[in-house]
């Protein structure tokens, strides 16, 4: 979307004065109606403010800038959610920017289709409709796969009639009753059936149902466990590390792995979601990439990737650093060390253990 939207600065400085005008406004509604002195409020008025500073410092930047795999923080760089929002608006207003659509993608298939933005789906199907002799659009995807409310409910329904609309009838992977389970559950949903191989086993599905919402997860999963166990004669059940666990959406992860603190302070920043999602955020790589691995080396002995990793990232160790240090360059590798013995006693005094 940025190869098709880069280069229109006047038009993107444009639609971020108004979307941001209309954010403030919003947020100024919901303030005057809140109770004051609440952190809602403070983070309202925190939030106010820095959507003002921005729209002010718009007409001061010539040229708008976006990195899919960088932190774009810079006063003029554009968010993930942005250029997204920005693509729909200009291909359903200007048709310059369908034209160079169709002509720079001829063919557009789109994969996970059911979670794209609702905006840019909707705008992509209208382009088709527009040029059906020069733009093929393909979706792929599941609806029953859906995951963020963002994506196109509808997206299976909303085509327009001269589609072809191919279907995988055939499912490889499941045994027969596992098939006829997903499609009972299908059938209130696109209405799709498929069929299992006729040399697929029958398979057992086993359900269970917990009543009360504020049960305690862990325990439910345990008993669950527990009694796949008995009922199979499988003792591997009871172990946790060998049961797959299914994850579907990145703040379940946050919750059953206990980073929930960390992912909601994060993903309230635009500019950092897709970054804290796909694990590119700088923030995060720095723990990631530099912290983490030092630690684990640290506590498995290994000297010779310490070594390694704090002469490639730490500025103690630079060559000019060392060079200016003269006679002192054994004081800059003493202090390196000894920072990385101040690190592991942080994860130590936390109770971190790898």
């Amino acid at each position: 979307m940025w190869r098709l939207i880069g280069g229109f600065n006047d038009d993107i400085r444009s639609w971020l004065t108004d979307s941001l005008t209309e954010e403030i406004a919003k947020l100024s509604e919901e303030q005057a109606k809140g109770r004051a002195g609440t952190q809602k409020a403070l983070d309202r008025q925190a939030s106010i403010l820095a959507k003002q500073q921005r729209r002010d410092s718009l007409p001061g930047i010539k040229k708008f800038t976006y990195s899919p795999t960088g932190d774009n923080r810079t006063r003029d760089s554009l968010s993930h959610a942005e250029v997204i929002k920005i693509t729909a608006s200009f291909l359903e207003q200007k048709p310059l920017l369908r034209m160079l659509l169709v002509s720079r993608f001829p063919v557009l298939l789109i994969d996970e289709s059911q979670d794209t933005n609702k905006l840019l789906m909707e705008a992509f199907i209208a382009v088709q409709s527009q040029h059906r002799d020069r733009f093929c659009l393909g979706l792929f995807g599941d609806t029953m796969q859906r995951i963020y409310f963002e994506g196109k409910a509808d997206v299976d329904r909303g085509l327009p009639a001269d589609w072809d609309k191919p279907a995988k009838v055939m499912n490889h992977r499941c045994p027969q009753r596992v098939v006829r389970l997903l499609n009972q559950i299908r059938g209130q949903v696109d209405r799709q059936e498929q069929r299992a191989r006729s040399d697929a086993k029958i398979g057992t599905i086993r359900l269970f149902v917990v009543q009360d919402h504020r049960a305690d997860k862990a325990v439910v999963e345990n008993r669950t466990r527990e009694r796949m166990a008995a009922v199979t004669g499988d003792a591997t059940w009871t172990d946790p590390v060998a049961v797959k666990t299914l994850i579907l959406e990145h703040r379940m992860a946050a919750i059953r792995l206990g980073f929930v603190p960390m992912f909601e302070a994060l993903d309230k920043v635009d500019s950092f979601k897709t970054g804290l999602r796909d694990g590119s955020l700088p923030h995060l790589r720095f723990f990631t990439e530099l912290v983490l691995p030092l630690v684990l080396a640290q506590k498995q002995g290994n000297d010779f990737a310490v070594t390694a990793i704090v002469r490639e990232a730490s500025p103690l160790l630079r060559k000019k650093v060392l060079v200016g240090a003269g006679v002192d360059q054994l004081q800059k590798i003493r202090a390196a060390k000894d920072g990385v013995s101040q690190l592991l006693a942080l994860f130590d005094g936390a109770g971190i253990h790898f």
